[in-house]
C-alpha cells in the first residue's frame, strides 16, 4: 500500500502543477477571450470526434 500511496501523491502533485500552469496561461486572456477559446476548443473536439467516428463531414466531393 505504501507504493500506491506514493504513486498517488506523485500523480496528485503533477495534476496540481498542470492545472496551475493552465491557469497561468489563461490569465493572459480576458474572460470573454477565455469563453471564445472554450467555444473554439469545443468545436475542434467535436470535429476530431467526428473524424474518429468515420464521419468527417466530407461527402466525398
Amino acid at each position: 500500500m505504501a507504493r500506491w500511496s506514493r504513486a498517488r501523491a506523485l500523480i496528485d502533485e503533477a495534476v496540481v502543477a498542470h492545472v496551475d500552469d493552465q491557469r497561468a496561461m489563461l490569465a493572459a486572456l480576458s474572460a470573454a477571450e477565455q469563453a471564445q477559446l472554450a467555444r473554439l476548443l469545443d468545436q475542434l473536439l467535436a470535429g476530431l470526434e467526428r473524424t474518429v467516428d468515420g464521419n468527417d463531414g466530407n461527402d466525398g466531393d
